[in-house]
């Protein structure tokens, strides 16, 4: 469908700006582009929202806030459909692709109406206390950021705000898998930060985190789960119902 790459896009810009607000970072709002940086958290750190017919002085001005640090120096678009020309022209001023992942989706609707978890080993909970989030963050850092951190205080605040879930998986009462859960003011639900401790992986972590935020999003009549997609992650998202709708790019201006 047509308005799907649209609710992954709108989802992923949303969730930036929610952060933005919670942990008042460096951001711009632009016709060009946006972009949300902090100088005491790894994430959010983008560039987005970028028009596809931005002009090269534009690019040059968004270039040399990056130059200056008042801008990060990763940009994200949807791949499948920016021109060749604007592509181009990002190499022009110094972007190199970094990353692709797939846009994906599943209509909650689709899924079983209840939640099993057949481990009893596994527990699934949402976190709000200080203690927990911490838990929470320590795996996120280590598993997806190389050990770079997240201002603690910005989580702790957007555990307050509608929207945002934080799932936290355990196994034999050791926390060992994650999930952010955020839903936009389309009422879609997008998933992020999907990941696991490396020795309990394999063991069904991930899959019991997806499916319980399925369920929740189902519960709330969210009519759509959105993600994007890790290379790690895709098998477990093809299985679980989800299918690729698009695709987005990360690129890095060298050096920055």
């Amino acid at each position: 469908m047509d308005k799907i790459p649209y609710l992954i896009e709108n989802n992923l810009y949303s969730l930036y700006r929610a952060f933005a607000l919670a942990g008042n970072c460096n951001s711009a709002y632009t016709a060009d582009y946006s972009w949300v940086h902090s100088d005491t958290s790894i994430f959010p750190r983008h560039i987005f929202q970028v028009n596809v017919d931005i002009s090269d002085s534009a690019l040059t001005l968004l270039t040399d806030n990056i130059k200056k640090g008042d801008a990060p120096s990763f940009l994200i678009c949807r791949y499948d459909n920016a021109p060749a020309g604007f592509i181009n022209r990002l190499a022009g001023h110094g972007f190199r692709q970094v990353m692709q992942w797939p846009g994906m989706a599943v209509e909650t609707m689709g899924q079983t109406g209840y939640y099993h978890n057949p481990d009893f080993n596994i527990i699934i909970k949402t976190i709000k206390h200080e203690d927990e989030i911490s838990s929470w963050a320590e795996i996120v850092e280590t598993c997806l950021f190389k050990g770079e951190k997240f201002d603690r205080n910005t989580l702790v605040n957007l555990t307050e705000k509608p929207g945002f879930t934080f799932y936290l998986g355990l196994i034999d009462g050791q926390p060992a898998g994650t999930l952010l859960s955020f839903s936009d003011d389309h009422h879609i639900t997008g998933f992020y930060m999907v990941t696991t401790v490396a020795k309990h992986r394999k063991k069904g972590i991930a899959r019991s985190l997806v499916s319980k935020a399925i369920f929740d999003a189902r519960l709330n009549k969210n009519p759509y789960v959105v993600l994007e997609s890790t290379p790690e992650g895709l098998s477990l998202y093809q299985h679980t119902g989800f299918k690729e709708y698009c695709k987005f790019a990360i690129y890095w201006m060298l050096g920055y």
